[in-house]
């Protein structure tokens, strides 16, 4: 059970716009052969002890510096700026605005490796949900549900949380080990 009152609706306000983000990210990371490992969540409690909404984490690689890029290939490169763009992407495709607190995130990130826009970057990648639409629906039906399932135990300590985990993701969308082999040693 979901908490009750203000906290309820800004958790389930929250999720609406986190859910396809993650989703967006994971999708494409993946597909472009990105090591996505899992998912959680930061659980964060108020000062009446009410669950706030917090982070998710979706746990991968990503390059450490400007200095990691330059050494970076160009492909792989490619394949960051798409992964940082694919929350965005996964918001458009769900037609569900997204936070502004994960989109500074991910603009931050994709400075790293280009100087193009999230939104420039993300336009490109919104075709390659759709074709995996049915990976990016069932993707955001597991998060909701173990998140739901999550955030309804009531003495839930605050902390890290796994939401979903690389054997979970695995079943949905397969990790693309043949673009960049190199990254999975």
């Amino acid at each position: 059970m979901l908490p009750a009152g203000p906290a309820k609706e800004e958790l389930l306000t929250y999720t609406t716009a986190a859910v396809p983000h993650e989703a967006g990210h994971i999708l494409i990371g993946r597909m472009a052969g990105l090591p996505v490992r899992a998912l959680d969540h930061f659980v964060i409690r108020g000062p009446n002890d009410e669950m706030l909404p917090g982070d998710f984490a979706t746990v991968g690689v990503a390059p450490m510096s400007s200095a990691a890029v330059a050494m970076t290939p160009k492909p792989v490169v490619l394949a960051f700026a798409f992964f940082c763009a694919g929350g965005l992407a996964g918001n458009l495709v769900a037609k569900v605005p997204a936070e502004d607190c994960a989109l500074q995130k991910d603009r931050t990130d994709l400075a790293l490796v280009t100087t193009a826009s999230l939104e420039e970057v993300a336009e490109r990648v919104v075709p390659r949900i759709k074709e995996e639409l049915d990976r990016f629906q069932r993707l955001r039906e597991a998060i909701k549900s173990s998140y739901e399932a999550l955030i309804s135990d009531p003495g839930l300590s605050p902390g890290r949380h796994p939401i979903l985990t690389g054997y979970q993701l695995d079943a949905i969308v397969p990790q693309n080990k043949t673009s960049f082999p190199e990254f999975f040693q």
